[in-house]
């Protein structure tokens, strides 16, 4: 069985890092990867996500076990994911992905390890394909898996069985090494999308195209990598151009001819400059498209977009600057009380002066204006059809002692109209108000993390957040716009 180990591993004698979950292609991935190098340069890391009780904690035992037998170090992570991806309002997938990096990084980083081992295969390429098609991406996420990437610090990571199919790594196991593994119960979990993939459509194409089909759609990906390799280069040029350089030392960029560049170029011009700031781990395509509508809106005064859950973007002038968003936050305490934000999922004010958000959904905007003065009156919101934009309320600064949420109605949602004593189901309201069923989820609703709702947008707040007199307030204003139309931000 051939496998993958970059040159600037084969050249070193630093150790390296090999991920290891106890299932057949990271078992494999090791055993082969023992044959290639000294074992003093091996260090297993396993981690426990904490979603599948006794089979995690036997997947954990076996690991451990076979670095014991092989005389390999091992290092042991855990976490308690749903936990964190019930804070994050991440799937469980993605923060079991997050952490599971984040360990496998900071354990390569304190044993100096020159490189991160993963057990990518042939058969994961091929799905990844199909994953990022149904979900549209562009070549970057069409490319797949590449077999080395350099990331953080210099770590480089790579994919040493890349090249091999998840069969041929248990044959290896079987026939070589008489090696036991563990599975995964959930792998064969249909709800899980990659699952459906693995089990239902795959084999329906080799079944009708035999085992070779995947051979020409690893070869396009290759050339995919390529062409989106070029593209990326010729952006850099361009973003070495355009960067400004700025004393606070936060990434800057200058618009002046974005607009001139096609827009394969542009749109990685700007991803590139969202990368450089250090600021977002991941970007996705509303990023740079809010920065783009960024880039279109008038540039007489300073206007800002939010990227991310930790990055702002300033446009004055002709240049646009990026800075963490709680360094944005605290310059305006003291300075301006009144903000445009993209429709945020996570809205949380640590203080009456204070406005921290989360990501965001391109299509719909925020005003959020921080009252100067206690009121002296309850505050109702006034009456407007639902769906008609803009529309306002006026709500309590305590509310926002714990995370908001911007998000479509579920069903079981109620409200306590303020200054009406009753609690009252939405479905109940939208009866009343003869709005048809499927325009319900169209209307966005204020509430909190936990789920009750705050406010019903041109309906009413809930009592639980209606100003009374003494208390400071937040006016939140909702509009809506559309990506053709230049938007005053």
């Amino acid at each position: 069985m051939k496998i993958f180990i970059p040159q600037c591993v084969k050249e070193s004698t630093a150790p390296i890092l090999v991920a290891v979950s106890g299932g057949s292609d990271s078992i494999a991935m090791l055993l082969a990867l023992k044959e290639e190098l000294a074992l003093e340069r091996i260090i297993v890391a396993h981690y426990n996500h904490g979603i599948r009780g006794e089979e995690a904690n036997r997947d954990e035992a076996h690991v451990r076990e076979l670095c014991e037998k092989l005389g390999l170090r091992f290092v042991l992570g855990k976490g308690d994911v749903p936990a964190a991806a019930k804070q994050s309002g991440e799937s469980v997938e993605m923060a079991a992905r997050s952490m599971r990096r984040e360990f496998f990084i900071a354990t390569a980083n304190i044993h100096k390890c020159i490189a991160i081992a993963t057990g990518h295969n042939r058969d994961d390429q091929v799905e990844t394909l199909f994953l990022r098609l149904l979900r549209g991406a562009g070549l970057r996420g069409l490319g797949g898996i590449r077999p080395e990437v350099v990331g953080e610090n210099g770590i480089v990571f790579f994919r040493p069985i890349i090249n091999c199919s998840h069969l041929e790594l248990q044959e290896f196991l079987k026939e070589k090494y008489n090696q036991a593994w563990c599975e995964d119960s959930t792998n064969g979990d249909l709800e899980i999308l990659r699952n459906k993939l693995r089990l239902k459509i795959v084999p329906a194409l080799k079944e009708n195209f035999g085992d070779g089909f995947d051979q020409p759609i690893l070869r396009t990906m290759e050339l995919i990598r390529q062409d989106s390799d070029c593209l990326d280069e010729i952006a850099k040029e361009h973003l070495a151009k355009l960067k400004v350089a700025d004393e606070s030392s936060y990434a800057t960029i200058s618009i002046e001819g974005l607009a001139e560049l096609h827009e394969a170029i542009r749109s990685r011009v700007l991803l590139e400059f969202l990368y450089s700031s250090k600021l977002v781990d991941k970007v996705i395509k509303q990023m740079v498209d809010r920065l783009w509508a960024l880039c279109e809106c008038d540039g007489s005064e300073q206007r800002i977009a939010t990227l991310s859950s930790n990055c702002v973007a300033i446009r004055k002038g002709a240049t646009i600057k990026l800075l963490p968003l709680e360094l944005y936050a605290k310059q305006h305490e003291e300075g301006e009380r009144s903000f445009y934000y993209a429709m945020p999922q996570i809205l949380k004010l640590a203080s009456a002066t204070r406005v921290c958000l989360g990501t965001y959904e391109f299509g719909e905007l925020l005003h959020v204006a921080l009252a100067t003065e206690p009121s002296r009156q309850l505050i109702k919101p006034p009456r407007t059809p639902l769906g008609q934009y803009p529309v306002e309320c006026t709500i309590s600064a305590a509310a926002f002692d714990e995370p908001l949420v911007l998000r479509s109605y579920e069903y079981g949602d109620k409200i306590s109209p303020a200054g009406s004593n009753f609690t009252r189901k939405l479905s109940d309201i939208f009866t009343d108000l003869k709005l048809p069923k499927e325009f319900r989820r169209s209307i966005p609703l204020l509430a909190t993390a936990s789920g009750k709702v705050l406010w019903l947008p041109g309906y009413a707040v809930d009592a639980s957040v209606a100003v009374v007199p003494g208390e400071k307030s937040v006016k939140l204003t909702l509009s809506r716009y559309f990506k053709q139309t230049k938007v005053r931000i």
